[in-house]
């Protein structure tokens, strides 16, 4: 988002913003905010193994070998993060995310909360809770409120 569109936001102010990127807008709708965003997923997954091993190997004779003792081994885990580049818009009638994965479309009503994080949002929409990463999660927040209010209003 440029930083006119920012600054207006930061004024309590909705912008107007023209979609050029695919979203379909129904009659009437505007659109108020539209930032690139990602979403992810943390997945636990085994990268290797460390292990020991003691005991003693006795050569019985050419190509035959006794072996007594124990070994031992540890699977070693990491948590791995997918991210999926998408785009969050805010329109005076819903909240759209257009991604290759993790995509949704709700109207106001439908979203239960919403909690600002670090680096982005938890958007919740019914028992399903997106974690957003996107650079503009304050002005979304704004927007948001101020989309809903007008909406009511």
């Amino acid at each position: 988002m440029s930083k006119e569109i920012i600054e207006k936001i930061n004024n309590g102010q909705l912008p107007e913003i023209t979609i050029t990127n695919g979203v379909n807008l129904a009659e009437g709708e505007i659109c108020h905010y539209a930032d690139t965003a990602y979403t992810f997923k943390d997945k636990t997954v085994t990268t290797g193994y460390t292990g020991r091993s003691s005991g003693v190997s006795i050569r019985l004779m050419k190509g035959l070998t006794y072996r007594r003792g124990g070994s031992g081994g540890k699977a070693i885990r990491e948590t791995q993060r997918t991210m999926y580049k998408g785009i969050l818009f805010i329109t005076n009638k819903r909240v759209i995310y257009t991604s290759t994965k993790e995509s949704f479309d709700k109207p106001f009503d439908k979203i239960t909360s919403i909690m600002e994080a670090k680096d982005g949002i938890l958007l919740q929409i019914g028992s399903t809770t997106y974690s957003i990463i996107v650079p503009t999660h304050s002005e979304f927040i704004k927007v948001f409120n101020m989309a809903k209010n007008a909406l009511r209003g």
